[in-house]
Parts: structure tokens; C-alpha cells; sequence
């Protein structure tokens, strides 16, 4: 915790990608990233319904906002390992 008592969020490092906390300055980043690929059209994710599959037991740890140039690159994945093993 800081001087104030507010938890500081780690910057999480790996190979090929830095993951920071996010904040207000990133935004405009955010949006050059969705429009290059047009994210919002994307139909891959599949948000669950109040009645949660507990016969296949999975667990999502959130959205990864990638560029068309970072698709298939790994840094998805990397990116879930980090959060995984923090």
C-alpha cells in the first residue's frame, strides 16, 4: 500500500509484453487499438448467463484488446499467463 492506503497495482513483465495498470491517459491508445480491427465488430466472445456451467469448470480472467498486428502473436497469451501467475 502507499502514503495514502490505496493498494499499488504491480506492472507485470514478460517476454514480449509490459501489463500496467490502466489509467485515464490510456484511452486514446484503447481507441487506436479497437479501431485498428475494428474490435467492436468482433463476435468471438461469449458472455455467460446467470446459470454457470459447473460441469466444465472454467475461469476468465478478463478481455485482452489486441491490435490487428498483435493478433496471433502470442502476446495474448503471454499476457493471460502474467495475470495467472500473479
Amino acid at each position: 500500500m502507499d502514503a495514502y492506503g490505496q493498494t499499488i497495482q504491480p506492472v507485470l513483465v514478460g517476454k514480449t509484453v509490459e501489463l500496467r495498470p490502466l489509467l485515464q491517459e490510456h484511452s486514446r491508445s484503447l481507441l487506436d487499438v479497437a479501431a485498428d480491427g475494428e474490435l467492436w465488430n468482433m463476435k468471438a466472445t461469449v458472455v455467460p448467463g446467470p446459470e454457470i456451467d459447473r460441469k466444465n469448470r472454467k475461469l476468465e480472467i478478463g478481455h485482452t484488446w489486441l491490435s490487428r498486428s498483435m493478433q496471433g502473436s502470442g502476446v495474448n497469451t503471454e499476457a493471460k499467463y502474467l495475470l495467472l501467475t500473479h
